[in-house]
């Protein structure tokens, strides 16, 4: 715990929700559980108010959770703060007006670059190496989450991995689902869809259609939503219908705050993941999962899923581990799902076993935002 520390994080929003669901948790975090000053600078109230419905989009400046929220505008002239450290989300770029400010300091603030999660080993070579700004003299460091001791850590709040088992072991899901109207049958399997607009969501919901296994499918506001209306043939979804085909049930529900979202995933058998906070939450809920890491032209984003995979399995028998690469790779890249999905639908059960373990395993890793503040303390 400290008073010492006043953050400045800057924040823009590339991809709706990811971005900021990163930010907002981390900034909730460091106040709450680190006694820090936190002030959030965002450019896009209206995608921080999805999943913050507090946010009011009208205010430039407003206090939400004890973190400062300010309106990151598209020209910031001046800027005045008593931070001592700035972060730089996701190489959003900071205005010349904060680096000015930075540069006139007496004793600089510690200038933190908070870099994407992934699960390639290299990061741990680069975790917090510094980067000399000549013409500022200044420093910029880089900070990578993941998944070694070597790396920046994982985003996690203290009490989640305690309130996720007290909801699991205490049958909450029930009542939870039922404020969307969603009423589980017996032996039936539960899905989270939360995915790119570019996934194979017409595939995955044929396959779950044909399938032997009754499925459901929760469908949250958000970009697969179209697909899964081509699919039903549908021009807008019902949020109070139940659609079926087949095996397949399919319900749409709104886009949940942070603290909702975490609670359908700790309700779900699977759930489909994308981007970053999305992948960090559904792994914290200790449940089997399918991520899909954003596209990029090069094919990075199958080497980053190729790196996941491969720690993720590093403890799972063969046959399983065979099973859930195939699907993974199937939903991110061009190989067919329907070939995959019976395969892998036999091996939901180890599958949760070791979703289990591995949330544990992460659980003993100091996280992100104890990581942080350490190490920005140790520069000051």
């Amino acid at each position: 715990m400290t008073n010492s520390l006043h953050f400045t994080i800057f924040c823009k929003v590339v991809d709706n929700f990811g971005d900021i669901g990163i930010c907002w948790r981390l900034a909730r975090q460091l106040h709450s559980e680190h006694n820090a000053s936190v002030s959030l600078w965002v450019d896009d109230l209206t995608s921080f108010q999805a999943i913050a419905p507090a946010i009011d989009c009208q205010q430039a400046r407003q206090l939400l959770a004890g973190v400062e929220v300010v309106h990151w505008p598209d020209e910031l002239v001046e800027f005045e703060s008593d931070s001592n450290v700035i972060i730089e989300s996701f190489a959003c770029e900071l205005p010349k007006a904060v680096v000015g400010w930075m540069v006139r300091q007496t004793k600089k603030p510690v200038w933190i670059n908070l870099e994407y999660l992934t699960a390639e080993s290299w990061i741990d070579g680069c975790h917090a190496l510094a980067s000399l700004q000549p013409a500022q003299a200044l420093q910029k460091f880089f900070f990578f989450p993941g998944f070694s001791s070597a790396s920046g850590g994982l985003l996690r709040e203290r009490d989640l991995p305690g309130r996720r088992r007290s909801f699991q072991t205490g049958n909450q899901a029930p009542a939870f689902l039922q404020q969307w109207g969603i009423a589980r049958q017996m032996d039936e399997l539960l899905i989270s869809l939360f995915c790119y607009d570019y996934a194979k969501v017409e595939d995955l919901l044929n396959c779950l259609r044909e399938g032997e296994n009754a499925v459901r499918c929760i469908v949250p506001a958000g970009k697969m939503v179209p697909a899964v209306c081509r699919f039903l043939e549908l021009d807008q979804p019902d949020m109070r219908a139940i659609y079926r085909r087949g095996a397949l049930s399919i319900q749409f529900i709104p886009f949940l705050n942070v603290q909702a979202y975490d609670e359908l995933l700790w309700s779900c058998d699977l759930n489909f993941v994308r981007g970053e906070d999305s992948w960090i939450r559904a792994q914290w809920a200790a449940v089997p999962l399918i991520w899909q890491p954003y596209r990029q032209d090069d094919g990075a984003h199958l080497e980053k899923l190729d790196a996941f995979m491969q720690r993720y399995c590093a403890q799972l028998p063969d046959e399983v581990a065979q099973c859930w690469q195939a699907i993974s790779r199937a939903w991110s890249g061009d190989e067919p799902l329907q070939e995959v999905w019976r395969d892998f639908i036999r091996v939901i059960k180890p599958l949760r076993i070791h979703a289990a373990h591995w949330a544990d395993q992460l659980a003993q890793q100091p996280d992100l935002a104890s990581n942080l503040v350490n190490f920005c303390q140790s520069r000051l």
